[in-house]
Formats: structure tokens, sequence, C-alpha cells
């Protein structure tokens, strides 16, 4: 760009030697005619020539000066373009300065005002000498120092104890070199002494050449937090250990009332009475089992499912398998998910469908066969099915009307459980209810 200006300015410049050169021949020749014309009345061709001639070497006199005016003008006229052009550059490279360094001094006030406004503690160290290099003011207020005191010094002082520094260091130095970040919960040390639970975050700086050379740490004081947190775990622990208790002692009650049947049931010798006592009993254990396994386990809201119905099926079976006709049992249970308001419905359907089977389903036969399966069909429904490959069901008896004790409570216990109940006869009976899962 400024080749090319030189290269107008010299050219024009030389333009302007040519035209007066040619100027200074237009003039001679005016000069030489006018005179011939006043003193001889006529053109003298002579005295024209003489003219030219004299013109001629007038020019070739006067160009080595105009050539060194032509050029000491342009010299003086692009170093003034020169000057105008640095100023005009240098005046713009101010003004970009000028409103750039009052944006950084903006940024810097936002930042210093956000850094000491801050609700969290921030703390910079030095990251291989572990020393202050800088603090904002909830950190002073959260450890009670002051800034002067804090900077330069080593994060030793804030620690509980030596142990504890070198294993928050350690702690540090694994999380740093797996993620270049950390976050955890420690307990510190205040200048009074007394101690504080942080939540603390801590994220690398790095140089260049890629090593790490600060390290920022963000503390929130949560010492309130965790001692609501102890507060309500030990309440929770306490009211668990309450519940364990309540459901021990509702199975240790079932099991009194059990016993009490089982010595009424000594006192009788009525077959029906004994039936009617004996299933009774049988509900109360299927109740009962509920409560123990409740009482066993370690979720109280959840009970081992397939455990429960193996040891109620167990149950029933040792109560009415008398070994007059073999029965054997299949049991298929998935895994499936039920509360406890639909488990103890589901155990005394169950029980009623297994103690009809073993009372009914197999008179006069030579060995008989009960399936039990509890799988999800569907993506949100289960299907319980205990099926008997008995005698069936006598001519004439509906299952929908049925006033019989075990069927009404079947009925019962599945619009409880708000299921479809389903109870077909084919080679033998089956009973099937499909509920939404938990």
């Amino acid at each position: 760009m400024k080749s090319v200006s030189e290269l107008i300015v010299y050219l024009s410049n030389w333009m302007q030697v040519l035209l007066t050169i040619l100027l200074a021949e237009i003039l001679t020749f005016i000069c030489t005619y006018t005179q011939s014309i006043l003193w001889w009345g006529y053109v003298s061709t002579d005295l024209l020539l003489i003219g030219v001639i004299s013109a001629f070497f007038v020019s070739l006199i006067l160009s080595p000066i105009l050539i060194l005016v032509v050029r000491f003008s342009a010299r003086t006229n692009l170093e003034k373009e020169e000057l105008k052009t640095e100023i005009t550059e240098r005046k713009r490279v101010e003004d970009e300065l000028k409103s750039r360094t009052e944006e950084l001094a903006f940024s810097k006030e936002v930042l210093e005002k956000t850094f000491s406004g801050i609700r969290e503690g921030i703390l910079i160290i030095d990251a291989s000498t572990r020393t202050i290099e800088e603090v904002n003011r909830a950190l002073e207020d959260m450890w009670g120092y002051s800034r002067q005191e804090l900077l330069g010094r080593n994060t030793e002082f804030m620690h509980v104890d030596r142990e504890a520094y070198e294993s928050f260091g350690d702690l540090m130095r694994f999380y740093m070199s797996k993620k270049g970040e950390m976050h955890t919960d420690y307990e510190f040390r205040r200048k009074d002494g007394s101690t504080f639970v942080a939540g603390v975050s801590v994220t690398g700086l790095f140089d260049d050449k890629g090593e790490m050379v600060k390290l920022v740490g963000v503390f929130r004081d949560i010492t309130e937090s965790k001692q609501a947190e102890g507060l309500i775990r030990d309440s929770l622990e306490e009211k668990e250990v309450l519940l364990r208790e309540i459901h021990h002692r509702v199975k240790n009650n079932l099991a009194i009332v059990s016993s009490m049947l089982d010595l009424q049931i000594m006192q009788l010798s009525d077959k029906g009475l004994i039936s009617i006592f004996k299933e009774s009993q049988g509900r109360i254990k299927s109740m009962a089992l509920v409560h123990e396994y409740l009482y066993r386990s370690e979720n109280l809201m959840k009970v081992d499912i397939k455990a429960y119905l193996e040891s109620l099926i167990k149950s029933v079976s040792m109560s009415y398998g008398d070994g007059s006709t073999p029965v054997r049992i299949h049991v298929d249970i998935g895994p499936v998910d039920l509360d406890l308001d639909q488990l103890v419905p589901m155990g005394l359907i169950v029980n009623e469908a297994l103690t009809n089977a073993y009372k009914y389903a197999f008179e006069g036969m030579d060995a008989g066969i009960i399936n039990v399966e509890l799988k999800r069909d569907g993506n949100s429904e289960i299907r319980l099915s205990i099926r008997d490959n008995g005698k069936g069901l006598p001519e004439g008896l509906d299952c929908d009307t049925a006033k019989t004790l075990g069927f009404r409570l079947i009925r019962t216990f599945a619009r409880q459980l708000e299921g479809k109940l389903d109870i077909k006869v084919f080679d033998g009976v089956e009973v099937s209810l499909t509920l939404r899962e938990a």
C-alpha cells in the first residue's frame, strides 16, 4: 500500500516537471514571435530558431534544478503523508487501548466483587507447596482468620491435625490425577479450635505445558445439615427397631392364636369342626409368615416374595399332605415387586387355593400335581396361577356365586387387590389372578 502511494506521488511530481519545461518552451516561442513582429514587422524564422534553441538550453539548465526541487517536494509530501498516517494509526491504537483498559478495569472490578461477595469460601493455593495465595471474605469468616493471617501460610493449620492434613493431601492427589477435580466432605478446624464439616470442591489450574500450578478450593459449611442428617438417621434407625419389634410381636401374637386353635383342635372330635379350625389356623399362619419375613428382612418395606411363598406352600403341604395321596408341587416364581398391601391378600389367596386343592382335588386318585406360578405378564402386570390336575369342581358349582368360605375369601381378596380373578375347570382347576405391579 505504501509503495503504491509513493509511486503516485513520484509520477505526479514528474508530470509537474514536464509541464514546467513545456510551458517554458511555449513562453519562449511566444516571446520570440512577438519580438519578431514588433522589431521587423514580420516573423523571422532565424529569430524563431534562435528562440527555440535558447529555450532548449534554458530547459537543460533548469531541469536538474527542477528535478532536485521535485525530489525534495516529493520526499516532503511523502513524509507528511506517512506522518499523517502514523498519527492516525497511533490515535486509533490509543483509543483501542483505552477502551480495552476500561473493559479490563470493569471486568476486574466485577470479578473482585463477585469473588468477595460469594457465599462459599474460596481458597487459591500453590499446587506444589500448598501455600495460600488468595482468599475471599466468606472463607475468612468460615475459619475465623483475617486475610493477612491466611496469605502465605501452608494449609496444614486449617485441618484438625497433621494426619488429617496428610490424608486430605493424599485424597486430593488421587482425584486430581484421575479427574483434575475433587468433590468431598471433610472436617476442618477454626481459629478458635472448634471443628466443622465442609463440602469441598477442588479444581486444578494448568500452565501452557499442562502442569498443575494452582488449586482453587470452594468450601461450604455443611455442619448443620450433617447434624440434621445424623438426627434423621438416628430417628430412622430408632423407628426401624420399633417397627421390627412390632412385626415381631404381631408374629408372636398370631403364633399364640394359632397355638390356641391347635389346643382347641385337640379337644374336638367332630371332623367338620376340626377342618374349620385347621383352615383358620392356616390363614393365621399365612399372615404370620409375612410379619416374620418383614422382621428378618434388611428392608422393612420389601419381602423376599419367593422365599415367603415357598414357606407358605410348605406350611400348607405339611398341614394337609397326610400321605394318602402323594402330591407334587411345582413352584415357579419370577422377580416381581409387591408392596405389603398386596402381599398379605395374595398370600391368603394362595393359602385358600392350595387348601382347597389338597382337600378336594385328589380324592380317589393315586397322585396329584399342583403348579404355582407368579410371573410378570407384560410390562406392568403380574399373574398368579395355582393349577392342579385333580378331578375338578363338583357339577353345578358356580365359582362366582359359590357360598363356601374359601371361594368367598378368594373373591374378596381379589377385589381388595383390584385384580382380575379367573377360575377355570379343565383337567383340574386353575385359579389365576392378574393385577398391576407395585
